[in-house]
């Protein structure tokens, strides 16, 4: 029998496409830091990307590198690394020869992406109002 790096024991001859679930993608129980995660995500700029990548059905890790031209592997997994701590996304290992892994957003993933649209939509509204201009001079 071989045994998968998720721990998880399959007979080679088995060609099952089972779905493992990581360890370390946390507990779906945990209330997530929403102040945290904000400050973690606005603080690169690879996280917004990358989740508005996984949103939008780009899930795979080699079709998001490909996707975003300059980023490495080794900066892609640590972003991956630091989401699934904090319970953005989750990663779903497919149990296949080769394997197969695919990140998707979590439900707090799910709320936490509009999030992210709304605060580039009000840097991209601050951005277009004249330097000087007040919020309440542009509305009238």
């Amino acid at each position: 029998m071989k045994q998968l790096r998720t721990g998880v024991r399959k007979k080679s001859s088995d060609s099952s496409r089972k779905i493992v679930a990581q360890p370390d993608s946390g507990d779906d129980r945990a209330i997530p830091n929403v102040a945290e995660s904000v400050e973690a995500v606005f603080g690169c700029k690879w996280s917004i990307r990358i989740l508005n990548l996984i949103h939008n059905g780009v899930c795979r890790p080699g079709e998001i590198e490909r996707a975003l031209t300059g980023l490495t592997t080794k900066v892609q997994h640590h972003y991956f690394r630091r989401m699934l701590k904090l319970g953005i996304i989750r990663r779903d290992v497919f149990a296949e020869v080769p394997p197969r892994v695919e990140y998707r957003l979590t439900a707090f993933g799910e709320r936490f992406v509009p999030l992210l649209h709304q605060i580039a939509q009000l840097q991209a509204e601050l951005t277009r109002m004249a330097p000087g201009q007040s919020e309440s001079d542009a509305s009238t």
